[in-house]
C-alpha cells in the first residue's frame, strides 16, 4: 500500500469514524505503548491526529511478537507497536532473538538500515 493511500484511508476513518479491524487494532497498541515504537523506542504519529507527519517510513504498524511466519496470529496479545520501517528492518526474526545491537537504535540509524 502507498503512503498516499495510508493517508487517504487514515483521514477517511477521522473525517467518518469508520474505522477497520486493523486500524482499531493499531490506536488501541498506539494508546498501550504512549505511542512509543518497541524496537526503536521512539514516537510513532498517532495516525487520526497526526495524519500530516506520517511518512512512509513512520506510520505506525502492528508488529507480531512471534511473527506469522512461525505461526502467530493477529490476536492483541501477539501485537505491538512498532514504526512500518522498524517492522520491516526486523522481517521475520522471533521478538526474543532481536539482536542487541538492534534493539533501541536510533529512527536515524534504523532509517538507514543499521
Amino acid at each position: 500500500m502507498t503512503l498516499k493511500e495510508v493517508k487517504r484511508r487514515w483521514k477517511t476513518a477521522s473525517e467518518t469514524g469508520k474505522l477497520t479491524k486493523s486500524m482499531k487494532q493499531i490506536l488501541k497498541l498506539w494508546k498501550k505503548h504512549e505511542g512509543k515504537c518497541h524496537i526503536c523506542g521512539q514516537l510513532v504519529p498517532n495516525p487520526l491526529l497526526q495524519t500530516e507527519l506520517l511518512t512512509s517510513s513512520n506510520y505506525p504498524s502492528r508488529d507480531h511478537i512471534i511473527p506469522k511466519s512461525k505461526g502467530g496470529s493477529y490476536k492483541q496479545k501477539n501485537l505491538l507497536l512498532a514504526h512500518r520501517k522498524c517492522n520491516v528492518v526486523r522481517g521475520n526474526i522471533d521478538i526474543y532473538d532481536i539482536p542487541t545491537k538492534l534493539k533501541h537504535k536510533t529512527w536515524e540509524q534504523l532509517k538507514e538500515g543499521i
